[in-house]
Order: structure tokens, then sequence, then C-alpha cells
């Protein structure tokens, strides 16, 4: 009897987690969205005052952070970039980065238009479509924080409910 019950107990707890890991991807999005937007924000305020290409503008902006925004990915990016294929390289750094940072098949092809429209224009149409970048990525950001407050409660405790009906079927 000692055993089942601490099966039971055992299941309850693992499908908390898995409730738990469930809503911890969904702030991660949450997360990576924002950081993204702040990011493009960025380059937005360089190719506005600088004029610079979109290349140096992204290793630019790290350098000036200090490597906190965004790092592993410029690191990563800097692997696959080469001449005039910053697109591709952003692109293949995001999709291999796309499971750490919780990204939707919507959000890469989302992701993946926006940068086939940069460093392909003069400065003012860089800002314009970086603004279009910033209008769409706020909409993402808002539909993932009330798809993170309205499911992220739900899927811990429909975990845990789940796991006490399996725990009582088994005892």
């Amino acid at each position: 009897m000692k055993y089942r019950l601490f099966c039971g107990l055992f299941i309850v707890v693992c499908s908390g987690l898995i409730g738990w890991e469930l809503r911890r991807r969904m702030l991660i999005r949450l997360r990576s969205l924002e950081m993204l937007r702040e990011y493009l924000k960025s380059v937005r305020s360089y190719v506005s005052h600088t004029g610079m290409n979109i290349e140096d503008i992204f290793f630019n902006i790290d350098k000036s952070n200090n490597g906190k925004t965004f790092n592993s990915f410029i690191k990563k990016m800097s692997e696959y970039s080469q001449p005039n294929s910053f697109q591709s390289a952003f692109v293949t750094t995001l999709s291999q980065l796309k499971t750490g940072l919780c990204l939707s098949d919507d959000d890469m092809a989302l992701l993946s238009s926006l940068m086939d429209q940069f460093g392909c224009f003069d400065v003012d149409q860089s800002v314009s479509a970086l603004d279009f970048a910033d209008e769409r990525l706020s909409l993402m950001i808002s539909e993932a924080r009330k798809k993170f407050e309205s499911n992220g409660k739900l899927y811990v405790t429909s975990g845990i409910a789940c796991g006490v009906v399996a725990a009582l079927i088994m005892v």
C-alpha cells in the first residue's frame, strides 16, 4: 500500500511539473519576443541616426550593450554570417535557437518575412520596415501576454488534476 501511495504522489508531482514547464515555456516566449522588440527598436534608432547598414548595426548594438542583449544569438549568427548573406544568417540562427526561445512556427514565419525587408532599402524605407516590425511584434507580445495570463495557471492546475485522477485510478 505504501508503494501505491508513493507512486500516486510521484504521478501527481510529475504531472504538475509538466504543467509548470508548459507555463514556463509560455513565459520564455513572451520574454523572447519582448527582447527581440527592444533589440529592433535599438536597430531602428541606429538606422535613423547613423544610416549604417544592417550588418554593422546588429554587431555594434551587441558591443554597446556589453553583450547582454541577444548575446548567444549574435555569437551563433556570426558563425553563419558571410558577405551579403545577413538575412539568411539571421533566419538560420533564429531557427536553430527556436526551441530555446520557445518561438512558434507562426513567430518564425513572421520574423523571417520581416528580415527579408531589412537591408534592401534606403534609410527611410528601412525605418518604416522597422516600424512595421515593431507594430507586428507588439501585437504578438500582447497576444502572448494574454495567452500566458489566461492559460498559465490553467496548465499547472490541469496537470495536477490529471495527476490526481491518475493516482486515484492507480490506488
